[in-house]
């Protein structure tokens, strides 16, 4: 988890419909022995958490998770009960640098099916701003480099559910359902609308005369 010993600090913003401020937190002294999980579990002593049958996950600062695989596979739509926020000092590891996100290389992937060009056009990138522009390329890229796409998937879900703006909750839906190998919900079948215009003619004409249904 680190290469050198750390000073963790973790304040717990909130969780259950209820914001916290201010943020009452703990400081962890994490070595490089420790797991994500070892933190996790010493977050959980630290707060009380008694309910120990959610599971945990972090989402790093270029966007990455740490999970379980349980956590990838089961996990539900809406977000964790509880959220903390990280930060470290002391004998910290150079940060891998966030870039760019460049759109044009996110909408040719998608474009071409290319699900190794999406990954490397996501990857280290910050995706807030664009997450219903990444969305769609996700189920594409868990259909040919599911290992590789499950952290992404996971990510952009969470950022998916925390963000709740216009469409969120159907995309997150959409991904999850993708995620776990499902059929996408209220999925949009394809018509063709010529043919159903000349339906729709052909009931007109057989309708009775005066009829208004």
């Amino acid at each position: 988890m680190a290469r050198t010993w750390l000073s963790v600090t973790v304040e717990l913003l909130g969780g259950r419909g209820t914001e916290l401020w201010p943020w009452p937190g703990r400081v962890f002294a994490v070595g490089p022995a420790h797991t994500f999980r070892d933190l996790a579990t010493a977050v959980d002593d630290a707060f009380a958490r008694w309910d120990r049958s959610h599971q945990s996950f972090f989402t790093l600062d270029d966007g990455r998770v740490v999970a379980d695989r349980p956590t990838v596979t089961t996990r539900r739509r809406h977000a964790p009960p509880f959220r903390i926020r990280c930060s470290s000092a002391g004998g910290r590891p150079a940060q891998r640098e966030i870039r760019e996100l460049d759109m044009g290389e996110v909408r040719g992937s998608i474009a071409s099916a290319d699900a190794d060009r999406f990954l490397d056009a996501v990857t280290g990138c910050d995706l807030d701003d664009a997450l219903q522009q990444v969305g769609p390329g996700i189920p594409m890229a868990l259909r040919k480099r599911r290992e590789r796409a499950e952290p992404v998937a996971v990510s952009v879900i969470d950022r998916l559910t925390r963000r709740e703006e216009t469409g969120d909750a159907e995309l997150a839906e959409e991904l999850l359902a993708s995620l776990r190998g499902e059929p996408a919900p209220g999925r949009p079948v394809a018509v063709d609308l010529e043919m159903l215009s000349d339906q729709m003619e052909a009931i007109r004409a057989d309708r009775p005369a005066g009829s208004s249904t």
